[in-house]
C-alpha cells in the first residue's frame, strides 16, 4: 500500500491552507509576477515555516509554492524556474521532517499554474490569451518535463 493509499483510506485528506495569505500576513511582498513564489527568493525560510505550521496543525498534504513558477519563465529563463521548483519541494520536505507529524504519513504535491498564469498578465482570470501554438507547445512541454 502506498502513502497515498494509506492517507485516503478513510476518504478524507487534510490539505494545507492558503500560502499567499499567510505570506502577506508576514509582510512578504507578493504583488509581482511571481506572486507567492517570490517568497522563494525573498525569504524561503518563511515558506518552510508556513508549511511546517500547516503540518503541525494536522495537514496531511502540503502544496508547493510553485503555481506561478514556469519553465521557461516569460523572460525566457529556464534554469531559474527549475531552481525555484527544486527549492519549493525541498522546503516542503524539510517542513514535513521538522514537523510533529510522522514523516512517512505526509505528502507533498506540486502546484502547476495554467497557461494564463504563465503569461503573468491576469489572463487566467479574464480568459484573454493569445494562443500562439509555439508558446502553448513550450508551456505544455515544460510542464510535462517537470
Amino acid at each position: 500500500m502506498t502513502k497515498v493509499d494509506n492517507i485516503i483510506e478513510n476518504n478524507i485528506v487534510t490539505l494545507d491552507g492558503g500560502l499567499g495569505s499567510e505570506l502577506e500576513k508576514k509582510h512578504v511582498e507578493v504583488n509581482n509576477n511571481l506572486w507567492s513564489a517570490s517568497a522563494l527568493i525573498q525569504n524561503p525560510g518563511i515558506v518552510r515555516d508556513i508549511h511546517k505550521s500547516y503540518f503541525n496543525a494536522g495537514a496531511q498534504l502540503a502544496i508547493t509554492d510553485t503555481y506561478q513558477v514556469h519553465i521557461p519563465s516569460p523572460n525566457g529563463d529556464q534554469l531559474r524556474g527549475y531552481e525555484l521548483i527544486d527549492l519549493a519541494v525541498d522546503l516542503a520536505k524539510e517542513a514535513l521532517i521538522d514537523s510533529n507529524q510522522k514523516h512517512e504519513s505526509g505528502l507533498i504535491a506540486g502546484s502547476v499554474g495554467p497557461y494564463g498564469a504563465y503569461l503573468s498578465n491576469g489572463a487566467e482570470y479574464t480568459g484573454t490569451t493569445s494562443f500562439l501554438s509555439q508558446n502553448i507547445k513550450i508551456f505544455i512541454g515544460s510542464v510535462l518535463v517537470v
